[in-house]
């Protein structure tokens, strides 16, 4: 058995990793759609990470936060990038669904990175575009002062009786970095920060969804020949409240994967303890499985968050290799 020696990245990686842990100390609202997945999939939040490891990436999640809840987030993503070197970078496609209560949104989005190479590190700069289609159900919604013996009205100036839909733009930027064993990299969302408009006649509703920042670190380093350390970590912040995560992960042979998270953790709260499984199933398709354990109130009301995603990555060089050439006897 031996340890690799860590380099100068390994070394940056493991302090931000401590900062990240131990100095953070709020955590008040869910910035970013939360997935317990996020170390497979940091493409949907920082579209700079396209491409980057010059593969063909496709993944697709369910999570279900809360189980049992009424009105708990159910999310279905699924995302797909691929290295492309006619645009000396990567480019991608993103779904995601959610619904939470009466309201429930889909977001199409496409992504592009440009990659420039730098001695043995990767920088990219990243860009996403796309819309946003959300529906709120105002005939399910109860007021205090509402009358609901002869249909829905709220007596509420600006909440809808009806179903209302709205349409929005969605723009994200970032930047990444990656070298052998490290991966870094910080993204802006929601960059035009518009609300959604419910409007049914006089009655319009604006919710505002603020625009987060998004940081994302990983590391990878052998120990011996078959077991690997994956620890990383997830900051989302709206510069008035913070979600923090960090993770740590271990496999063998890069077949079976198996670790924890830890969501919310400094000194006023711990929101969740999250074991997470996963394995290389069949070449080069894998499945993970997590199950967040909650550690604050909101454990009683509640099962848990499950959320199971499906992964595959080819390598991009099996897709633009050379075709094999057969001789024509007619033309020798």
């Amino acid at each position: 058995m031996f340890l690799r020696r860590p380099n100068f990245c390994i070394k940056l990686g493991i302090s931000i990793l401590l900062i990240a842990l131990f100095v953070l100390t709020d955590l008040n609202a869910q910035i970013t759609p939360i997935s317990s997945h996020y170390f497979r999939n940091m493409v949907a939040f920082n579209p700079a990470f396209a491409g980057q490891n010059e593969n063909l990436n496709l993944i697709a999640g369910y999570r279900y936060q809360w189980a049992q809840l009424p009105g708990a987030p159910q999310n279905i993503y699924l995302n797909g990038d691929i290295y492309v070197p006619q645009v000396k970078g990567g480019v991608g496609l993103g779904i995601f669904s959610q619904k939470i209560g009466v309201q429930s949104l889909n977001k199409i989005s496409l992504n592009y990175a440009f990659i420039q190479p730098i001695r043995n590190i990767k920088l990219s700069i990243g860009l996403r575009g796309g819309m946003i289609f959300s529906k709120l159900d105002g005939s399910k919604l109860i007021t205090p002062n509402g009358d609901y013996q002869n249909g829905t009205n709220h007596e509420d100036p600006i909440l809808p009786n009806v179903i209302t839909n709205s349409l929005r733009p969605d723009l994200g930027m970032g930047i990444a970095i990656k070298h052998e064993n490290f991966n870094f990299g910080i993204a802006y969302n929601n960059i035009i920060d518009l609300s959604d408009k419910f409007k049914e006649g006089d009655a319009t509703l604006l919710p505002n969804y603020e625009s987060p920042l998004n940081v994302y670190g990983s590391l990878s380093f052998g120990i011996g020949k078959d077991f690997e350390i994956l620890p990383s970590f997830a900051i989302n912040t709206d510069f008035r409240n913070i979600q923090t995560e960090i993770t740590a992960m271990t496999s063998w042979r890069k077949i079976i994967y198996f670790g924890f998270s830890a969501r919310g953790y400094n000194k006023n709260t711990f929101e969740s303890l999250i074991p997470v499984v996963g394995a290389n199933v069949w070449k080069n398709i894998s499945v993970f499985y997590s199950y967040d354990v909650n550690m604050n109130g909101l454990n009683i009301a509640n099962n848990g968050s499950h959320e199971v995603s499906l992964g595959y990555s080819m390598p991009v060089k099996q897709l633009y290799k050379s075709p094999k050439l057969i001789n024509n006897p007619r033309f020798l």
